[in-house]
């Protein structure tokens, strides 16, 4: 984690795979653990008045690049479908960037 780029530092044009929201940071960090997931990224952003955690599997420079890899975890984790968004979108709701 210590070596990626802050959120704030990609490029607005880059997608996000999302795989987990939640209302807890703690919520968030047990969906890591359970999943295994080996370099994912925990983020509290602000939706509808509220905070929330999400966690993201990468970013990618194209939507096509996020869909597939989107597909990939979809089979590969029983039918789990993760949500393609823009790091712009995230990048205005972002409150802070968590240690996963």
């Amino acid at each position: 984690f210590a070596t990626q780029k802050k959120i704030t530092e990609i490029d607005g044009s880059y997608y996000a795979v999302q795989l987990y929201a939640g209302v807890s940071v703690q919520s968030g960090r047990e969906f890591i653990k359970r999943r295994g997931l080996s370099s994912p990224r925990l983020l509290s952003i602000e939706s509808r008045s509220e905070s929330w955690y999400v966690v993201l599997l990468g970013l990618y420079p194209t939507r096509e690049q996020a869909e597939k890899i989107a597909a990939e975890f979809n089979r590969s984790s029983g039918g789990e479908v993760p949500w393609v968004r823009s790091v712009e979108g995230l990048k205005k709701l972002l409150l802070k960037e968590l240690e996963p």
